[in-house]
């Protein structure tokens, strides 16, 4: 039995999870931060169906970089790395897409509130974000030393 291999799948599995959790983090803070200052505006331009649509845009764009993250993390470095860059692009694209048209028929309060603008903006904010992040995350993943 060779149990270097498997001290080795762990320690790449625990380098994975740990660096997406540190990356989701520091996303999430950004986003919190956009939040405060995108929901103060809307809600100034807008009432509470402004402040309403800037949360569901942080929280669908949060949660689609989210996702395209951990498809990032999981096959950065494999034989499968530019499959889990297109199926990152496509979740990171079409989630916001597809939950804003959806919206924008089933709500036309926030439809007037500008939701739609508000998933246009933390979209740019979280795929920059992302993108910085998902560097560092692959960098730590494939540029790790290796175990002798």
């Amino acid at each position: 039995m060779d149990v270097s291999g498997d001290e080795s799948a762990r320690s790449d599995r625990e380098v994975r999870v740990s660096a997406f959790f540190a990356s989701t983090c520091w996303l999430g803070a950004v986003v919190l931060v956009a939040l405060v200052l995108v929901g103060a505006l809307a809600f100034s331009r807008s009432g509470a169906a402004g402040f309403a649509a800037a949360v569901v845009g942080a929280v669908v764009c949060f949660s689609s970089a989210a996702l395209a993250m951990w498809v990032t993390a999981a096959s950065a470095g494999g034989a499968s790395a530019i499959n889990g860059s297109l199926l990152a692009i496509l979740i990171r694209t079409g989630f916001p897409l597809l939950v804003g048209v959806v919206v924008l028929r089933a709500s036309p309060p926030l439809a007037e509130a500008g939701l739609f603008g508000m998933i246009f903006v933390f979209y740019l904010l979280t795929l920059t974000a992302e993108t910085v992040l998902a560097v560092r995350l692959v960098n730590l993943i494939t540029h790790r030393p290796k175990a002798v």
